[in-house]
């Protein structure tokens, strides 16, 4: 057999199988039929999943400082911050949102901080003699947090550091769950704060 006849039918042999992958690729029935109505309902919501765990159509942020709520909210992509805030209860007192751009788009796993001002609350002392000032720990900044007694910078942002992780104190007594504020600590600050 000449040298060129070989070759032709390696080349006929390569074409064949081509061909026949190409057809099985084209027209091999893809098992769709086998599947029951609520199976191929469930592959398609796996196929639409975003394994990073969000869906395609949602974008997950946390919206803390001053609102009334703060929390890690689910909203639809495309949600802006004005969005972000109203979900997560508005704006609470104090709140400034002069340094914030309402407008902008939100990201997935983005941290929005909404900065509060101090908020002084006047409440009488006891036996009436007078007002006291109570800084609001919920919405108190670093700085306005070191100038209560007992509290340094260290201590101050561990307070803001627990409020970012745990949400908003709930009560003026656990603040004793951050490190560095015990009994003492605390009843020297407990008739200078709020929540």
């Amino acid at each position: 057999m000449a040298k060129n006849d070989k070759r032709r039918i390696i080349l006929l042999i390569i074409l064949a199988f081509v061909s026949v992958a190409w057809l099985v690729d084209r027209y091999w029935p893809t098992g769709d039929y086998l599947l029951a109505p609520d199976q191929r309902a469930r592959r398609d919501r796996l196929l639409s999943f975003d394994w990073t765990g969000e869906k395609k159509n949602e974008v997950f942020v946390y919206i803390c400082g001053a609102v009334n709520k703060p929390s890690v909210l689910k909203l639809p992509a495309g949600s802006r911050l004005v969005d972000g805030i109203n979900a997560a209860g508005g704006l609470a007192p104090g709140a400034d949102i002069s340094r914030l751009n309402l407008a902008a788009v939100l990201k997935d796993q983005e941290q929005v901080v909404v900065p509060g001002q101090l908020v002084i609350q006047t409440a009488p002392s006891d036996g009436g003699r007078g007002e006291s000032e109570r800084v609001n720990i919920n919405t108190a900044s670093e700085a306005e947090l070191d100038k209560l007694p007992g509290i340094g910078p260290a201590t101050a942002q561990k307070i803001v550091a627990y409020r970012k992780a745990n949400g908003n104190f709930k009560s003026t007594e656990e603040l004793k769950k951050v490190g560095g504020i015990g009994d003492s600590k605390f009843n020297a600050l407990k008739d200078k704060i709020t929540i």
